[in-house]
């Protein structure tokens, strides 16, 4: 009866053992699953901050550096020397910033023939900066505050 005992008493003692590492990894892989989660989010977030950036960046070479003719094509408000967009969780542009979950602040400033753009990418709600792009281009005509101005 003795020798029966101890045999159940080790078997008990293995399926414990089993069941702890069971738990364990279960309790590991749950959390790789969640951050995996995060991960693509944030990747998804820096995707789109780095496409609108590099987009916004051609616009400002395009017009020259003038943030006038910069918010006609970008949409947006037009604040002295800012253009804000607003995008929902989706990436859609949207103007009111009710609806909004991420900012694009562009900032022109222009000294000589050196126009410079300051490109922020913001999550609302957190105040996170994502994603940063400061670019300077050297226009052989005048600048004025308002961009470029023939000889």
């Amino acid at each position: 009866m003795n020798g029966k005992k101890s045999k159940s008493s080790l078997f008990l003692i293995e399926m414990l053992i089993a069941i702890f590492f069971f738990a364990l990894a279960a309790i590991v892989g749950t959390r790789l699953f969640a951050l995996s989660q995060v991960t693509a989010n944030r990747s998804t977030e820096l995707n789109f901050a780095v496409s609108e950036c590099s987009s916004i960046a051609e616009v400002f070479e395009s017009c020259k550096g003038d943030i006038s003719a910069m918010s006609v094509i970008l949409g947006g408000s037009l604040d002295e020397k800012y253009i804000t967009l607003f995008y929902d969780e989706n990436w859609q542009e949207k103007e009111d910033v009710a609806e909004a979950s991420y900012r694009i602040k562009v900032n022109v400033t222009s000294e000589n023939n050196l126009a410079n753009v300051d490109i922020v990418v913001c999550k609302l709600g957190e105040g996170k900066t994502i994603y940063k792009l400061s670019e300077s281009r050297y226009f052989p005509q005048k600048i004025s505050e308002k961009g470029v101005v023939a000889k």
